[in-house]
């Protein structure tokens, strides 16, 4: 739409809306049929067919008809033109600002919207006080629709069902007595069942000095009756019973919070008008929600405190136990106590429900609601042997049981919306607090100074009682005793008779004439004598409040105290310093599982309890489904929570968490890796793996090429991976294998050749430096022109040698242990020792030479045949012996890989 063209504008066979002419849409549709009966491409008798007659005949009748119409319409209506555009963009702000000021936005003074605020005064103004009776909640919503509130009755009822949940307001404003509706959302009793009054909280905190002219009162719609601008609160009702409403344009959304720790930030503000934010948080720690559960982490809080929004995540309280009812006595359940702000429990069920059903959550064997009057509690029963503490954090993330509080603290401050940090809010607060208490004082004092006067005139009369009572006797009528009383001037004379010299105001004769004739006693002199000199400390106690503003803020921080005290309720809301990110970690079982990588780049993951230990020299069984020329390259074991990291022949490192390869079945062939990784790494072929549980600080990452170079490099720098990887090493052509170990120093490499020759050397800065990730590394060992280097493996520092053990494997399947003390210590690059001697009929060759410390082995052949033995099974034997037979091979099998599983006791996730 070209930008030039006025708002009105539209293209095609549409008429501009900008004309400042009167538009006939009878006109509009008659340029419509001329166009349609005008287009060239029609034949002939659709242009001259008996439809278009037809048309055309009630078109001129149509015409006519209006024609006649519009006379009378203009000799009895004045059309006035107008723009379009400048109409609607008028009407529209009306609109707007009648949405923001006068329904969705709440005042930041009493933190209410209008309808609520004529629900109080209206209750207010029947006298429906907290220590009275119920009142029917229709002729509330009677009395406010037909005095202060012209819409409809469902949003009036509305609104104040909403103030008498206490699942939704922090402290209530409305006592209700029947059925407000429950936090499984079921709608409330119609108005005409459920009753109401003011609670004892509305009617001290809200509505305590309504009558003493604290606030200004403005008409209602008709202009019939009176409606407060404000409520004089004496507490944050904003921020303690929160609120949320969405306008045009904008929307409001403020949690509740807790009312003795908002009173002691607004007494902290007091005392330290400089305070920071993060002062004021020791005070107001963060939302309290009626509904309880737990706020995780503090950073969503200090962002809504600073800037007015942020996102609070809630998490439902929970408790794990064991069901105790006969059969199902060995199976634990999660109950849930609390839930978030504003779930719906029914719903939260149901969906839980139907994702037990739908398979997306597992080990889930019941679920069933047990709340009642007494609180929440819903009872998730879970499956014999699965971990519940597993089944909760797959909980918390797929379900409702944690949510997030999208905070935005806007409000009307001067009639104006405006976002406000947490220290400009209470400021605001204060400063309204201030003009409240300054007015209440300003009538009091005015009541006082009124009281006076009369007592005044009361003093002065009872000094001369008997000249007065025959003054008023001898008076003919009440209006020449009240002018005497006054000393006008036409009854000086009379005055003089009766020896009086005193004159009185208008208001002190009026109460002097209607005074009771008991009021004439004695004992009733010393009563207004008493009333006088306390009205006199009193007047000069207000006006003192009203010249020091200091005073002004010890009365409001009085005020706060006695409020705290008597509505202070226990915190509900509990909040937890840890994290609220779910990670995937937590959500699936860390299971010890089996990795397997092919040569056309598929990748397995099975657990590892599918393989049972088997003796020495048998079969084993299948581990994957391989096609035609395709081989097992890597096998390795690892846990669910572990992070493999992948090399390319190029060089690069890439890292992916093992539980992202799903777990499956020992004949299925896997999936491409092409799936996981970068399609460069898949495309230049895997070189390297890597399975890592935890790190440390002086862990170290050692890379060693098929042609035996060598680089060592801190873990630091592969902290962070994206999909294209980081490079690791410089490589030259050809090279086509990369191991990579974890070492620290002082620990020994170890590294094994295809003849069967082993050099072992210390890890230090002498032997092998600390270098950068893009080096080509050092020589590691001395290679004859047909060897390359076929293992490599790491010793650690803290393992003593002579219970350390060599395990030493041949292409034919034979093995044997060696001592670690047989191989000796060399310094890098030298030739090595030789570990093994070979059968030279068969050809044989070293396919693994891998540090032994655990009590078994798991062997894989190039078919994917897998054994699991254990390690004493295989006899300890010297370097020049041949070994014996550890899996029995089919003709043209091979062994191809080999891994000692590693399981921690106390395992630590990797995050």
């Amino acid at each position: 739409m070209p930008r030039e063209q006025p708002l009105g504008w539209m293209p095609c066979r549409c008429i501009p809306l900008s004309c400042t002419k009167p538009i006939s849409f009878l006109s509009v549709w008659r340029s419509s049929v001329r166009r349609y009966t005008s287009k060239k491409p029609l034949e002939p008798k659709w242009r001259n067919s008996k439809y278009l007659q037809k048309g055309a005949k009630k078109v001129r009748n149509i015409e006519a008809s209006a024609t006649t119409s519009s006379k009378y319409k203009q000799e009895d209506e004045k059309v006035i033109p107008t723009e379009l555009g400048e109409e609607v963009s008028k009407s529209y702000l009306e609109y707007a600002l009648s949405v923001i000021l006068g329904r969705a936005i709440p005042d930041a003074r009493d933190g209410l919207k209008p309808v609520h605020r004529r629900i109080l005064f209206g209750m207010y103004r029947l006298g429906l006080f907290s220590e009275g009776p119920f009142r029917k909640c229709a002729r509330v919503v009677g009395e406010v629709l037909g005095k202060y509130h012209p819409h409809g009755d469902s949003a009036v009822y509305d609104a104040l069902v909403r103030m008498a949940q206490n699942f939704v307001m922090r402290v209530c404003l409305v006592d209700g007595h029947g059925n407000f509706g429950s936090v499984d959302h079921d709608p409330p009793a119609a108005m005409r069942y459920t009753e109401c009054r003011l609670s004892s909280f509305a009617q001290t905190a809200l509505l305590g000095d309504l009558d003493k002219n604290t606030v200004t009162l403005l008409p209602n719609f008709d202009n019939s009756d009176w409606e407060p601008q404000v409520l004089p609160a004496k507490v944050p009702n904003l921020l303690l019973n929160g609120s949320s409403g969405i306008a045009v344009g904008m929307a409001t959304n403020i949690p509740p919070h807790h009312l003795g720790e908002l009173c002691n930030g607004l007494l902290a503000l007091i005392d330290n008008p400089d305070i920071t934010i993060e002062q004021l948080t020791e005070h107001i720690r963060g939302p309290d929600f009626p509904t309880g559960g737990t706020i995780m982490g503090t950073q969503g809080i200090e962002a809504f405190y600073k800037t007015g929004h942020g996102s609070i995540v809630m998490r439902a309280k929970t408790h794990i136990e064991h069901q105790k009812d006969g059969i199902r006595s060995h199976r634990q359940a999660i109950i849930v106590d609390e839930l978030p702000y504003g779930v719906n429990k029914a719903a939260m069920v149901s969906h839980i429900a139907e994702m037990v059903q739908s398979k997306r959550l597992e080990n889930i064997a019941d679920i069933r609601d047990e709340s009642d009057r007494d609180g929440t509690r819903v009872v998730i029963e879970v499956k014999k042997g699965a971990d519940p503490e597993l089944v909760l954090y797959q909980l918390y993330k797929l379900s409702a049981m944690q949510t997030s509080f999208a905070g935005n603290m806007l409000a009307l401050v001067d009639n104006r919306p405006r976002r406000m940090t947490l220290k400009e809010y209470l400021q605001t607060f204060l400063q309204f607090r201030v003009q409240i208490v300054r007015r209440r004082c300003e009538y009091e004092l005015s009541k006082a100074k009124e009281r006076k006067h009369l007592l005044d005139g009361f003093l002065l009369v009872l000094s001369c009682l008997d000249q007065i009572i025959a003054l008023i006797r001898s008076a003919p009528d009440s209006t020449i005793a009240k002018a005497v009383l006054m000393g006008q001037k036409d009854t000086l004379e009379y005055n003089k008779k009766h020896k009086l010299s005193f004159q009185l105001s208008e208001k002190q004769a009026e109460a002097i004439l209607s005074m009771q004739l008991r009021r004439l006693t004695q004992l009733e002199w010393q009563r207004v004598e008493m009333e006088a000199k306390q009205l006199t400390s009193e007047i000069e106690d207000l006006q003192d409040v009203l010249q020091k503003e200091q005073r002004v803020y010890g009365i409001i921080a009085d005020e706060l105290k006695t409020c705290a005290s008597r509505f202070n309720y226990p915190r509900q809301t509990m909040i937890s310093t840890e994290r609220a990110d779910i990670l995937e970690t937590k959500t699936i079982p860390n299971e010890k599982s089996l990795l397997i990588v092919t040569s056309k780049n598929f990748i397995k993951r099975m657990s590892f309890t599918d393989f049972e230990s088997q003796r020495r020299g048998t079969k084993g069984k299948t581990g994957i489904t391989l096609r035609e020329d395709e081989t097992v390259e890597y096998l390795i074991a690892c846990y669910g929570h572990d992070t493999l990291l992948f090399t390319c022949k190029q060089g690069r490192m890439y890292s992916i968490p093992a539980h992202r390869i799903p777990l499956e079945s020992r004949v299925s062939r896997g999936n491409a890796l092409a799936m996981l990784l970068d399609e460069d790494c898949v495309e230049n072929g895997i070189s390297g793996l890597l399975s890592i549980s935890s790190l440390s600080k002086d862990d170290y990452v050692v890379l060693v090429t098929k042609q035996g170079a060598i680089k060592r490099c801190s873990f630091s720098l592969f902290e962070h991976f994206n999909r294209k990887g980081k490079m690791a090493i410089r490589l030259s052509n050809g090279t086509d294998s990369l191991w990579l170990k974890r070492c620290k120093l002082n620990d020994w490499i170890v590294l094994s050749t295809r003849q069967g020759r082993v050099l072992k050397f210390q890890v230090n800065e002498k032997n092998l430096m600390d270098t950068g990730r893009t080096s080509r590394g050092v020589r590691a060992i001395r290679l004859k022109a047909d060897d390359c280097l076929i293992d490599v493996d790491v010793i650690s520092s803290q393992t003593s040698q002579e219970q350390c053990h060599f395990l030493a494997v041949t292409k034919t399947g034979k093995g044997k242990r060696i001592m670690a003390s047989e191989i000796p210590v060399r310094k890098r690059y030298q030739m090595g020792v030789v570990a093994i001697k070979f059968d030279t009929k068969r050809r044989d060759e070293l396919v693994c030479f891998r540090v032994c410390r655990n009590e078994e082995v798991v062997l894989c052949t190039n078919t994917g045949r897998i054994v699991r033995q254990s390690v004493d099974d295989i006899p300890i034997q010297s370097r020049f012996a041949k070994g014996v037979f550890i899996q029995r091979l089919d003709q043209k099998e091979e062994m191809a890989a080999l891994t000692i599983p590693e399981w921690e006791k106390n395992q630590v996730e990797i995050n």
